[in-house]
């Protein structure tokens, strides 16, 4: 029973088609390769019949043909699967550099408010770089004013380099408005850096003083609390 079942797979008409679309995939690389070195290669795609070379393109549902690629196949078989290109968009997506975006790997994600966490003066002097945004509020810093502040910073300043003294490693969950209690803990809405007054926050190096000040200054007015300008004694 299983031998018939087995041959009974093999003849099916999708098994079918996927070999020989492959099959006809390898032809029209070797058909590209003779019109790249033939002379008449104008003449030569207005005798292919795509009907001859997919007969069986008919018979692949349109959800199940997407998913293997067999339409990007039929329509341009010069090229490779839509697979290839889906990938690479969310892979560029996904590797991006281009913000602050905190560890998503943790297993337990979700922390406790921990309002007392936050004791002393830490990170209150100028280590990397010669100018520097200091805080002269304590608060919550969410992940997407951290961003727009490291980006006023590169727009405003041509050279250097900016050193990130703050990151979001503080998670924030919310509950949906006029929902009853109890059921657990919210989902993660944002991500927060706690800052305490005297904490600094960027570090520009490598620039001069008027160009620093000038980026510092768009840069402040990104964040949510008051801020000032200070300078390295070194």
């Amino acid at each position: 029973m299983a031998t018939r079942a087995l041959s009974r797979i093999c003849k099916s008409p999708l098994i079918e088609s996927l070999s020989q679309t492959s099959f006809i995939s390898r032809s029209f690389m070797s058909i590209k390769h003779s019109m790249s070195s033939s002379p008449l290669r104008k003449e030569i795609p207005s005798l292919i019949d795509k009907s001859r070379l997919f007969p069986m393109a008919g018979l692949v549902p349109g959800s199940l043909g997407r998913s293997v690629g067999l339409g990007s196949i039929a329509a341009k078989p010069h090229c490779q699967s839509s697979l290839g290109s889906s990938w690479s968009s969310q892979s560029s997506r996904l590797f991006s550099t281009s913000g602050v975006y905190p560890n998503m790997t943790l297993r337990f994600n979700k922390q406790r408010r921990n309002r007392g966490e936050i004791k002393g003066i830490t990170d209150n002097h100028i280590s990397f770089g010669k100018y520097g945004l200091e805080a002269l509020e304590p608060a919550w810093i969410t992940a997407k004013q951290i961003t727009a502040g490291q980006l006023a910073i590169k727009r405003n300043m041509k050279g250097g380099k900016l050193f990130l003294r703050i990151f979001p490693h503080k998670p924030v969950s919310l509950r949906p408005a006029e929902t009853r209690m109890g059921r657990g803990k919210g989902n993660v809405a944002f991500w927060v850096a706690g800052v305490r007054a005297g904490r600094i926050l960027f570090e520009i190096d490598g620039v001069p003083e008027s160009v620093a000040r000038r980026a510092i200054s768009v840069a402040a007015s990104k964040m949510p609390i008051k801020t000032r300008f200070v300078k390295s004694l070194g």
